[in-house]
């Protein structure tokens, strides 16, 4: 950037070095000054620095992962996760459940009897989880049905 402002500076000097003090001022000592229009030069391209390729790639392919029953994390889900479980379940939208992953509940308070549930899971009055949404009779030993779960 220095180097293009100290291409322009010396443009521009020769420029009015160009126009001597006849041009300016009408003739051989004349004070009277005349209209002349100064155009400043514009940046050539060999001004600019110039970029050498690197040996080494600008997008290195990331490291293998091990695929696990978890998801990767979304930079911003749609819907706020319930008990921060990475599969962004919610209370909002979208699927309902019907096959949880084996570790569902780490992240949710299960009834004991959640993986015998043939139904969607769905969250009791008493804030424990059922497997047997959509069945009559759900949740009936925990306070009644309280809400559905979704999936994104």
């Amino acid at each position: 950037m220095r180097r293009l402002g100290l291409a322009m500076t010396a443009g521009l000097l020769a420029v009015l070095a160009a126009c001597s003090s006849q041009t300016l001022y009408g003739g051989a000592g004349t004070p009277e000054p005349t209209t002349s229009t100064v155009v400043a030069p514009s940046p050539s391209v060999s001004s600019r620095p110039t970029h050498h390729a690197s040996s080494q790639p600008k997008n290195p392919s990331p490291p293998h992962r091990s695929t696990s029953s978890q998801p990767k994390p979304q930079s911003q889900p749609r819907y706020p996760a319930v008990n921060n479980n990475p599969w962004d379940y919610n209370f909002s939208c979208c699927h309902l459940i019907d096959n949880p992953p084996s570790n569902f509940c780490d992240y949710f308070n299960c009834i004991a009897t959640f993986w015998n549930g043939q139904g969607y899971v769905v969250e009791c009055s008493d804030t424990m989880y059922s497997l047997s949404g959509g069945r009559q009779g759900v949740c009936s030993h925990h306070g009644g049905f309280y809400r559905n779960l979704y999936a994104p």
